[in-house]
Parts: C-alpha cells; sequence; structure tokens
C-alpha cells in the first residue's frame, strides 16, 4: 500500500514485467477498497438528499432583508448611512430579478410540447383519442418526462439544478466504476502505436489509478464528515488538496508505466480526461433521463 501512495505507476510496471511477488494482487486490493468505499459512502450518505418543496428559500430572505433594508433607510441618521443601504438594496433587488429571469429561462419548463400540467391529465386526453393518433411510446415518455420534471421541480431551474448536483455526487463513485472498461479503451486508443501494451495492460494500469481514486474518495467523504467542526475555507482546502495530489499522480504514474516524454504524457493526460468527463457526463444524463422518465 505505502509503494502505491509513494511510486506513482511502479506497481503496475512490475506487474507487466512479471515481479508480482511479494505484491498484494491488484483485483484483490481493488475489490477491497472499492467495497470498504461503497459501504461507507451507503451509510454516510444514502440519507443525505436535497428534499425539494415549492418554497423559495433565497427569494424569502432577499425579501426579508429588503423590507428590513428599506425600514433602516427611513430612520437613517446620515446621509453616508443612507448612500450605503440605498446601494446594498439596489443591488438586492437587481439580483432577485436575475433571479426570476432564471427561473423563467429554463426551456425544458416552458416547451410548447408540454401543455399537460399533470400525467393524469395527459392519460385522460390520450385516452380520448383514436389509438392511430395517440403518441408512440417515445413521444409519451418524452412528454412524461416534460410533465414530471416540471411537477417536481416547481418550474424552478435553481432546484433542478441542485438536485442534478445531488444526483452526480451520488452517481459519481457508481458511474466512475462502471466505466472502468470504457477508459481502459480509452487508453488502448491513447498508446495505440505502443504495440507492447494490450487492452489489459491499460486495465491493470487503471485498476492501480482507481485503487488511489477510491481512497481519494474516502479521504473526501472524511473530510465532508468534518464540515460541523471546521471552516468552510478549510474544507475547500482540502478538497483541493485531494484534487491536486490525485493529478499530479495519475500524471506520474502515465509517465512511469508508458515511459513517453513529459509533453506527450501531459497531453494524453488532457486528452484522457475530456474523453472521461464526455463519457461520464453522457452516462449521468442517461442515467437521470431514464430516472424520470420511468417515474
Amino acid at each position: 500500500m505505502g509503494l502505491l501512495f509513494s511510486s506513482p505507476g511502479f506497481l503496475p510496471a512490475e506487474y507487466k514485467r512479471g515481479g508480482r511477488a511479494g505484491y498484494l494482487n491488484p483485483w484483490w486490493l481493488f475489490l477491497s477498497t472499492v467495497i470498504l468505499f461503497f459501504i461507507l459512502f451507503y451509510i454516510g450518505f444514502r440519507s443525505q438528499n436535497i428534499y425539494l418543496s415549492n418554497t423559495d428559500s433565497k427569494g424569502l430572505v432577499k425579501s426579508g432583508t429588503l423590507a428590513i433594508l428599506k425600514e433602516s433607510y427611513k430612520n437613517a441618521k446620515t446621509r453616508e448611512d443612507s448612500f450605503e443601504i440605498q446601494r446594498v438594496i439596489r443591488k438586492l433587488e437587481a439580483s432577485r430579478e436575475r433571479d426570476k429571469e432564471n427561473k423563467e429561462a429554463l426551456d425544458i419548463f416552458n416547451s410548447s410540447d408540454t401543455i399537460y400540467k399533470t400525467v393524469a391529465a395527459y392519460d385522460s386526453m390520450q385516452g380520448l383519442l383514436p389509438a392511430v393518433k395517440r403518441d408512440d411510446w417515445f413521444e409519451r415518455r418524452e412528454k412524461l418526462a416534460g410533465i414530471i420534471v416540471r411537477e417536481r421541480y416547481n418550474n424552478d431551474a435553481t432546484l433542478l439544478s441542485r438536485d442534478l448536483s445531488n444526483k452526480f455526487i451520488h452517481y459519481f463513485p457508481y458511474l466512475v466504476f462502471a466505466l472502468l472498461p470504457l477508459n481502459a479503451l480509452f487508453f488502448a486508443l491513447l498508446y495505440i502505436r505502443q504495440k507492447k501494451f494490450t487492452y489489459r495492460d491499460h486495465g491493470i494500469f487503471l485498476i492501480y489509478v482507481y485503487e488511489l481514486l477510491f481512497i481519494l474518495m474516502l479521504l473526501y467523504l472524511g473530510v465532508l464528515a468534518l464540515r460541523e467542526y471546521t471552516t468552510i475555507g478549510r474544507l475547500v482546502l482540502s478538497v483541493i488538496a485531494i484534487l491536486v495530489f490525485g493529478l499530479i499522480y495519475t500524471i506520474r504514474a502515465m509517465k512511469k508505466f508508458y515511459e513517453q516524454s513529459w509533453a506527450k504524457t501531459i497531453f494524453k493526460f488532457i486528452l484522457f480526461n475530456l474523453l472521461c468527463t464526455t463519457a461520464l457526463m453522457a452516462a449521468f444524463l442517461l442515467c437521470f433521463g431514464i430516472s424520470i422518465s420511468w417515474l
């Protein structure tokens, strides 16, 4: 385990050369790390959901603050106080207007195709139509998804954004695990000219990198668990430190294992991350879309 942290890329290189004696089996270590992570993740985060309601809490806070400031403006004792209060009031009013514009700008809520307010209304209307004029399976799923999203988020883009962020955090480790074979294929394509590396070699390399990734995610969960006992600044610095360490580690591991120049390694690291991010977001949106359409 010490070599995994202190010598990026050394263990997969040794495994490829056949020097496997004296080291933990990568598959056993990988499965142990993943199982431990998912157990702790399930225990610690399964109940931490963002509960959505029809109340615009941010709007209420801003309205209440504006009312207090306007009352304070009436009782201001100096011109400087009046000027400062007016400046803050203008900023808050502008911010509230932007919130309204953002709320109205979300196309999915304003789609002309989504004319039904409830699923029951849609089903009732479809039942009145002749069979040949009813929506097919794909049209039905699309319109039902629009209705459900509009009902769930009360036409509020902010609530949708918060729920997407929450679900992405919860889906992320599962998607990373499921996309391992595809990520190994990305490495095979990036290093296609190096015939000495097989798809299995790329997979072994990724397994070691994934072991570190899941350990870092365990540290991240630990940092989140301490959020009530420390400051936001320290939490942000801790998360940044974990992220930077993971990035530097992966680049050094690629340099050691594939034995290419720093320039080529960094270039391929960037390409790999672009490919992984695209695949990850596509998989997440697909999962989110399915979860909505099948409600």
